[in-house]
C-alpha cells in the first residue's frame, strides 16, 4: 500500500501517514526512526498516539559539527514557524515534554553519519494488527501530512503477514542495540540524550521577559551586520593594528562602538555620518576611522571650516600630540578652499586663462589640487558637513567634480550637527556626497536606492506638516516617517544622545551636573541721538544698500539668465548683509561700528566712481563684490557671495545712472546718521561718560566668579571684534585675562601666540598638559608605577619641567573666546561659559557649553550665563519678526509694497529667519542645558538612526553572546502598555516576522526581509517604522511578564485572535506595497530595476497580495500588549 499524504490509493485506507498512525496504533509497541521530528508532532502523539505500552525512536544525527548541535537541533524540533505554528508553541511544548517525560519513550540517537532511513512500525500484542511503514516522512506535521506543505513525499505500507515485516523489526532492534546511542557529546561531557531534547523543548515554552524577546528583536534585525564584519579577515587584521595604537586605548567603550559602526558602514556603503551630540567625542572617533583606513592605504583628506582647522592640525604626525606616537597622517583643508578663484560664469567667458584654485595657493604648493586627484584610494572627511548642504552651491559641486569624481575609489565620512534645522533634502545631498553626487549613486551598493530624491519625498512632507504643528512632539513625526525611509538612514548614520548612551550603553560614564542658565537680558543700547534701540533699527530698515546691487539697474533682456543669477547673488548679499548688521549690534556697538564703516566706506567708494564716470567718462566695474566684508561674517555665508571674479557691472550697462547715483546718495545720508552717532557714543564711552550697559553685566558676572574656588569662566562670541573689544576693556582690570581668535592668542601677562592651541595650556592645564600629555619618562624617574594624581604631578613638573611648571604659576583664567574653540576642544578645567551673544543657531550655544561638559569633568557642577538682546525672550521674537518683514520687501523688490500685503506675508512665512523648531530650541536654552538632542520637540539625526539599538545588542552580547545565539525562534512574552506613553493604548501585538519561511532542513537560511509590526484590532499599524516600535519596546522592557492566559494555555480561540491580528497587518502591508509600486507606475519607474533587486528572488513575481500572506512567512517571537 502506498501512502503519499494527498490522495488515496484505495479507498479504505487514510490519505496521510498521521491520519494513518492515529487510527491503527494500539496498545502495542511502536518504534521509529526519523531524521527528526518537531514538537507539534510530538504534541500530536501526546493527544491521538499515546496508547502503546512502549515507544523507541531513533533520531538522525543533526549535524556533524557538535558546535551547532544545540542551534540546528532546536530549529528542527520547532520545525514549521509559520504564524500559527508559533502562537501554538507554549501548549504544543508542553505537551511535547509530557510525552518524552513517560517513562515507556525512549529515545536515541545516531551520532556519526546522518540517518536517512524513515521507518515506522508498530507490533501489537495481536499480530494481525501489525504493521510497517518504509518511506520519505519524516516525524513532523508536514512530513505526516497534518500539513499542507510542498514537499512530495512516498511512503508504503506493509501489513504483519507480509514477509518482510519479521526482517524490518530485525533492523530495527539491531540499530537499536548496536548502532543509536541514547547518550551524545556536548561540551567534551556525556549527556542523555533524552534529558538533552526535553531541555531544548523547554526553551520553547519558557517564559522570556518583554526584555529577552526585545534583545532578541534586536539579535535577528541586526545580527548579519554583526555577522559579516567578522567573517572579514582584512577587516579584522586592521582592526588588530588599530586596537595597539594610543588613540584606541584612549577611547571610551561607545566612542569604540561608534568608530566600528562607521568602518563597517564605510566599507559597505562608501559613507557615514557621525552626528554624536556635543560633548561625546565625535573629533577623536573620526580619527580612529581615518587611522584605519589609512592603514589600509587610503590617503586621507580632511575638510573643515578655517577657524577649527587647529583642533585637526594639532593631531597630524607633524606635531607633539597626545597621539604621536600613532603618526596619523592626513591632510587638512578648508570649507573655503573649495572653490576657484572665479566664478562659473568668469571661467566660462575666459577659457583660455588658466583657472587656479584655492587648492594651488602658495600655502599648498607641496600638496596641489592634483595631489588629491587620481588616487586609487581615498577617504574624505568633512567637519561640519552640514555646511555643505546645499548641492547647488559651488563649494559642494567643486568638492564633487574636482575631489570625488576624480578619484576611484572614494569612501566619505562626514561630522554633522544632531538637530536638523533645515530641510531633510540637506540630509539627501550629504547622502550624495558619499556617492559623488549622483542621486543614483548607491543603486550599485547594497541599499540598491535609485533615487534619493524620491526616498526622501514622502518623508519630507512628513516634516514640514510636523514643523507648523505649534506643539508637535518628536513622536508625531517619527510615526509619519516610512519604515523604508527610516531603514536607509539607520544604514549610513551614527547619532547618539547623551542620554541614550547613558541608559542603554554605558551607564558608568560621569558628566558634571548642569545648573539652571542664568539669564541676562540686555536690549541692545541706542547711541548719539538714537537713544533706544528702535530708533537705531528704524533707520537700518531703510536701507537699500544700493552700491552692492548694481544689477538692478541694467535693462533686462530676454534669456540673460547669466544676468538673473547675477541680480539674485546681489539681492542675496544684501539680505546676507542687513542680517549682519542686526546680528552685529546684538553683539556689540563696537562691532557694529566696525561693520557699518565698511559699508559706509564701499557705499562712498561707489558714489566717487560714479562722479568720476560722469566727469570723464572713465568706465570702471559698479562694485558689488564686498571683499572689504571679508572676516565680518563669522558663518561665511557673505565670504562665499563675493569671493572669485564675478560677472563684473560696468557703469556704462546702467541704464539710469542718475537713478543708481540717488539710491546710493539715499543710502550714505542714512549710513552717515548711523556713522555719526555711534561715533557720538565711542567718544562719550572713551571719556567716561556714558557705560556700556552690557559690558557692566559681563563685568559683574566676572566679579562675582572670581571669588570663587574655581576662577576659569571662557566668554564666547561670534565676532572677533567684540572679543578684541571686550579684552581691551577687561585686560587691566582683572589678572590673567586671555583671547582667542581664529588667527591669534594673547593675554595680560605678556603671552602671544600665532596659533591658539599653546594659551589652552594656561587656561586648562588639567585637561591639556596633566591628562592629554605623556610623562611616562618623569613618572619613571619617581619610581611611579601608573598615573599621579594632579597635585603630585605638579610636584613632579616643579622638579623636572620648570617650563610646563611656569604655565601652572601664571594660569589664564578669564578666557575670551570666538567659535574658533567652539568645537573639538575640551577646556573642562573651567566650569562657567558665558554666551555674551546668542548665536541665531541653537546648535552653535550647545557647542559652546560643551567645552567644559565632558565626561571625567574634576567639576562636580557647571554653569552658563546667557546674554539675550531683548528685555526678554518675547522682545526677542518680535525683532525676528521685524528683521523677516523687511527681508521680505527686500525679495519682492521694493519697499513701495505695503507692509501688511498678503505677498509680504507670505514670502515672510517661507523664508522663516528662524523656524519653529530653532525658535523652540532657543526658548529652552532659558531654562536647561540638557541636551537638545533628548527634547521631544527636537528632530535630529538620532532620530533617522538605529545606531543606538545596534549598540545596545553589542553591549548585550559582550555579556551573553551565547544566549542569544541559542535563544530559539517562535518565543513570546507580554507586558501591559504604560498609559502615560499614550492617550489611547492600543491592545494587541508586536511581532518580527521573516520571510521566506525558515527551511529545516537548511540550517543555514537568512531571511530576506524581516518586518516589524504593531498591530491592534482597530489599527493595522500602530506605529510605521522601526524606529518608534523599537523605541516604544525600551519603554517598556523592563516591565513585568504579563501574558493572557488563554496564550499560556493555547486556547484556540485566544490564539484565533493573535493570528487575525497577524493577518490584519499583513493585509495592510500587502495594500501599500501595491500602492507604491502604482506610484512607481505613474511616476514612469515601473521598470526600476533597483526597486526589483531589492526584493528577495522569490518574490519578484508576485503580486503583493499574493506575497503577503502568513503561511510564507515565520514569525520569529512575539509580544501581547494589553492594557
Amino acid at each position: 500500500m502506498l501512502i503519499d499524504n494527498k490522495k488515496k490509493f484505495r479507498s479504505q485506507i487514510p490519505a496521510t501517514m498521521a491520519e494513518y498512525l492515529e487510527k491503527y496504533i494500539g496498545e502495542g509497541e511502536f518504534n521509529a526512526v526519523t531524521g527528526y521530528f518537531t514538537v507539534e508532532f510530538l504534541a500530536r502523539m501526546y493527544n491521538r498516539m499515546n496508547s502503546p505500552e512502549q515507544f523507541k525512536m531513533i533520531m538522525g544525527n543533526l549535524v556533524n559539527d557538535e558546535s551547532r548541535l544545540e542551534d540546528y537541533t532546536i530549529d528542527l524540533l520547532q520545525g514549521d514557524l509559520n504564524v500559527k505554528t508559533v502562537l501554538r508553541n507554549s501548549a504544543d511544548s508542553q505537551r511535547a515534554i509530557k510525552f518524552l517525560k513517560q517513562d515507556k519513550v525512549m529515545l536515541k540517537t545516531i551520532d556519526k553519519n546522518f540517518c536517512h532511513a524513515k521507518m515506522y512500525l508498530y507490533n501489537d500484542k495481536d499480530t494481525r494488527n501489525s504493521f510497517y511503514s518504509v518511506g520519505s516522512s519524516n516525524m513532523t506535521e508536514a512530513g505526516m501530512g497534518v500539513r499542507e506543505s510542498g514537499n512530495i513525499e512516498l511512503n508504503e505500507l506493509q501489513q504483519s503477514e507480509d514477509n518482510d515485516f519479521d526482517k524490518a523489526l530485525e533492523w530495527f532492534e539491531l540499530h537499536w542495540e548496536k548502532i543509536a546511542k541514547d547518550t551524545i557529546r556536548k561540551d567534551e561531557k556525556l549527556i542523555d540524550f533524552k534529558a538533552h531534547v526535553i531541555e531544548l523543548i523547554s526553551q520553547l515554552y519558557k517564559k522570556y521577559t518583554p526584555e529577552e524577546v526585545y534583545h532578541k528583536i534586536l539579535f535577528e534585525l541586526f545580527k548579519q551586520d554583526i555577522i559579516d564584519f567578522e567573517d572579514d579577515t582584512e577587516s579584522q587584521q586592521n582592526l588588530d593594528h588599530l586596537r595597539k595604537t594610543k588613540l584606541w586605548e584612549i577611547l571610551y567603550p561607545f566612542q569604540r562602538k561608534g568608530a566600528l559602526s562607521l568602518i563597517k558602514m564605510l566599507q559597505r556603503y562608501n559613507g557615514a555620518i557621525l552626528a554624536d551630540a556635543v560633548g561625546l567625542g565625535k573629533t577623536w572617533q573620526a580619527l580612529a576611522v581615518m587611522k584605519y583606513f589609512e592603514m589600509k592605504g587610503y590617503q586621507v583628506l580632511l575638510l573643515c571650516p578655517k577657524k577649527l582647522s587647529e583642533n585637526w592640525e594639532k593631531y597630524r604626525d607633524v606635531g607633539d600630540s597626545l597621539f604621536k606616537q600613532d603618526r596619523l597622517r592626513y591632510l587638512v583643508r578648508y570649507h573655503t578652499d573649495l572653490q576657484y578663484n572665479e566664478t562659473e560664469e568668469y571661467r566660462a567667458q575666459h577659457p583660455s586663462e588658466d583657472h587656479r584654485t584655492r587648492f594651488d595657493s602658495d600655502r599648498y604648493k607641496d600638496n596641489p589640487l592634483s595631489y588629491f586627484q587620481h588616487n586609487p584610494k581615498m577617504l574624505v572627511v568633512i567637519d561640519e558637513s552640514h555646511n555643505l548642504r546645499n548641492d547647488k552651491s559651488s563649494r559642494y559641486q567643486f568638492l564633487v567634480e574636482n575631489i570625488l569624481r576624480m578619484n576611484e575609489d572614494v569612501k566619505v565620512l562626514q561630522l554633522s550637527a544632531t538637530p536638523i534645522n533645515n530641510e531633510l533634502k540637506d540630509i539627501r545631498n550629504q547622502f550624495k556626497l558619499m556617492v559623488k553626487g549622483e542621486n543614483d549613486g548607491f543603486l550599485d551598493t547594497p541599499l540598491a536606492i535609485r533615487n534619493l530624491e524620491n526616498e526622501f519625498r514622502t518623508a519630507e512632507r512628513a516634516h514640514t506638516r510636523w514643523k507648523e504643528i505649534e506643539d508637535g512632539t518628536l513622536s508625531q513625526l517619527v510615526q509619519q516617517l516610512p519604515d523604508s525611509f527610516t531603514q536607509l538612514t539607520d544604514k549610513l548614520i551614527v547619532a547618539r544622545t547623551r542620554k541614550l548612551i547613558l541608559d542603554y550603553i554605558d551607564s558608568d560614564l560621569e558628566f558634571p551636573d548642569k545648573e539652571k542658565p542664568v539669564n541676562v537680558f540686555k536690549n541692545p543700547q541706542g547711541f548719539g541721538e538714537l537713544t533706544d534701540f528702535d530708533q537705531v533699527l528704524e533707520i537700518l530698515e531703510k536701507l537699500e544698500l544700493s552700491a552692492y546691487r548694481p544689477a538692478d539697474y541694467i535693462p533686462q533682456e530676454e534669456g540673460k539668465t547669466v544676468l538673473e543669477d547675477e541680480r539674485q547673488r546681489q539681492k542675496f548679499l544684501v539680505k546676507m548683509m542687513f542680517i549682519l548688521l542686526i546680528k552685529r549690534l546684538e553683539s556689540s556697538w563696537m562691532s557694529f561700528s566696525k561693520t557699518l564703516t565698511k559699508i559706509l566706506d564701499h557705499h562712498t567708494n561707489a558714489l566717487k566712481k560714479i562722479e568720476q564716470f560722469e566727469h570723464s567718462g572713465k568706465d570702471t566695474e559698479a562694485g558689488s563684490n564686498a571683499e572689504e566684508m571679508e572676516g565680518q561674517d563669522e558663518d561665511n555665508e557673505i565670504e562665499e557671495l563675493t569671493l572669485g571674479k564675478k560677472n563684473p557691472v560696468k557703469l556704462s550697462d546702467i541704464e539710469d545712472i542718475e537713478l543708481f547715483k540717488s539710491h546710493i546718495n539715499d543710502d550714505i545720508l542714512l549710513l552717515k546718521a548711523l556713522k555719526k552717532n555711534i561715533d557720538q557714543f565711542e567718544k562719550s564711552f572713551s571719556n567716561d561718560e556714558i557705560r556700556d550697559e552690557k559690558l557692566d553685566a559681563l563685568r559683574e558676572v566676572i566679579s562675582q566668579k572670581q571669588k570663587q574656588a574655581n576662577k576659569k569662566l571662557v566668554i564666547f562670541t561670534t565676532y572677533t571684534d567684540t572679543a578684541t573689544y571686550l579684552f581691551d576693556q577687561l585686560k587691566d582690570e582683572f589678572d590673567g585675562v586671555g583671547l582667542v581668535t581664529g588667527s591669534h592668542a594673547r593675554s595680560n601677562t605678556g603671552l602671544s601666540f600665532g596659533r591658539f592651541e599653546p594659551l589652552l595650556d594656561y587656561f586648562a592645564p588639567y585637561t591639556k598638559l596633566y591628562k592629554e600629555r605623556h610623562w611616562d619618562e618623569l613618572y619613571s624617574k619617581e619610581g611611579i608605577d601608573g598615573v599621579p594624581d594632579y597635585r603630585n604631578w605638579k610636584q613632579i613638573m616643579k622638579a623636572y619641567r620648570p617650563d610646563i611648571y611656569q604655565k601652572l604659576e601664571e594660569p589664564v583664567n578669564i578666557l575670551i573666546a570666538t567659535d574658533c574653540l567652539s568645537e573639538g576642544q575640551n577646556l573642562q578645567d573651567c566650569d562657567c561659559v558665558v554666551n555674551y551673544d546668542i548665536h541665531w543657531n541653537p546648535v552653535r550655544l550647545v557647542q559652546r557649553f560643551g567645552r567644559i561638559d565632558r565626561i571625567g569633568s574634576p567639576n562636580d557642577t557647571i554653569m552658563g550665563v546667557n546674554f539675550w538682546p531683548a528685555d526678554n525672550y518675547e522682545s526677542l521674537l518680535d525683532l525676528k519678526g521685524r528683521v523677516e518683514k523687511r527681508m521680505a520687501l527686500m525679495i519682492l523688490g521694493g519697499a513701495e509694497i505695503v507692509e501688511t500685503s498678503e505677498k509680504v506675508e507670505q514670502v515672510v512665512k517661507d523664508n522663516p529667519l528662524i523656524d519653529q523648531q530653532t525658535e523652540k530650541m532657543l526658548k529652552q536654552l532659558e531654562t536647561s542645558w540638557d541636551d537638545l538632542e533628548d527634547e521631544e520637540t527636537t528632530f535630529g539625526l538620532d532620530d533617522l538612526s538605529l545606531e543606538q539599538f545596534r549598540q545596545e545588542l553589542l553591549s548585550v552580547l559582550l555579556q551573553n553572546r551565547e544566549k542569544y545565539d541559542e535563544m530559539p525562534n517562535g518565543i513570546f512574552s507580554g507586558f501591559k502598555i504604560r498609559p502615560d506613553l499614550f492617550d489611547d493604548p492600543k491592545e494587541g501585538m508586536i511581532g518580527l516576522l521573516g520571510y521566506p519561511k525558515r527551511n529545516p532542513n537548511k540550517p543555514d537560511h537568512l531571511y530576506s526581509e524581516l518586518h516589524l509590526f504593531y498591530t491592534s484590532p482597530n489599527e493595522a499599524m500602530v506605529l510605521i517604522n522601526r524606529q518608534d516600535i523599537l523605541s516604544f519596546l525600551r519603554q517598556h522592557k523592563n516591565n513585568e511578564r504579563i501574558v493572557p492566559s488563554g496564550v499560556e494555555n493555547g486556547d484556540e480561540e485566544t490564539l484565533k485572535y493573535y493570528s487575525e491580528l497577524i493577518d490584519i497587518f499583513l493585509k495592510a502591508h500587502a495594500k501599500k506595497d501595491t500602492e507604491d509600486n502604482l506610484e512607481d507606475i505613474f511616476k514612469g519607474r515601473i521598470f526600476d530595476k533597483a526597486k526589483a533587486e531589492s526584493k528577495s528572488e522569490k518574490r519578484k513575481e508576485e503580486f503583493a497580495e499574493d506575497h503577503f500572506i502568513a503561511e510564507k512567512f515565520d514569525l520569529i517571537c512575539w509580544l501581547t500588549l494589553t492594557k
